[in-house]
């Protein structure tokens, strides 16, 4: 890839760039989603675009991270039409988990936020298994009780349903590193 940065890493030729479809047999490059935009003729005559490689392997990333958040809310969608529970009845459920049935979110500039005041759900009802299975919540065990929390995917789930941005926790995020690296030390 190093030939595919020009001078300065600012911009890309169509040629050097994975993101670029390929080439058609007349060497026509077809339907880039950034030409209209960005899209240049440098001086020799080759096609290119005006975005640094590292833009474009951003725009490639949140693109991936888009549709795998479609799949998981498909997937828990038909999870729950096929076990008869309703999707409001969930949401309703986990924001109780994190406090927000109980505190408002606070508006900043236009946006609504929330700070979790607790993460905590005592019971063993089929949507918080459901949520378990695709790793959205986990089980923990407080106090000789057993009691799931939402991960932050999870969380990450309930925000972009009730269009709140909840801020995941710290704590949540050390634990969760801890366990993947156990995980892959056992592997």
């Amino acid at each position: 890839m190093q030939g595919a940065i020009l001078k300065g890493g600012s911009n890309m030729k169509c040629e050097y760039c994975r993101f670029a479809p390929a080439p058609d047999s007349e060497g026509y490059i077809d339907e880039c989603p950034y030409w209209e935009k960005y899209g240049t003729v440098w001086k020799d005559g080759k096609y290119g675009c005006t975005l640094s490689y590292r833009r474009l392997q951003k725009n490639e990333d949140d693109y991936s991270e888009y549709l795998g958040d479609m799949g998981t809310d498909m997937g828990l969608e038909s999870m729950f039409e096929e076990k008869d529970i309703r999707e409001e009845m969930v949401i309703e459920a986990c924001k109780a988990m994190i406090g927000m049935d109980k505190k408002k979110p606070y508006i900043r500039k236009g946006e609504k936020y929330f700070t979790p005041i607790k993460n905590a759900h005592k019971g063993n009802e089929n949507w918080i298994l459901i949520m378990a299975d695709l790793n959205l919540a986990e089980k923990v065990i407080k106090d000789g009780q057993e009691e799931y929390v939402l991960t932050s995917d999870g969380i990450r789930w309930l925000s972009r349903m009730t269009g709140v941005k909840i801020s995941v926790s710290v704590k949540t995020r050390i634990k969760e590193k801890a366990k993947e690296s156990q995980e892959e030390g056992k592997a």
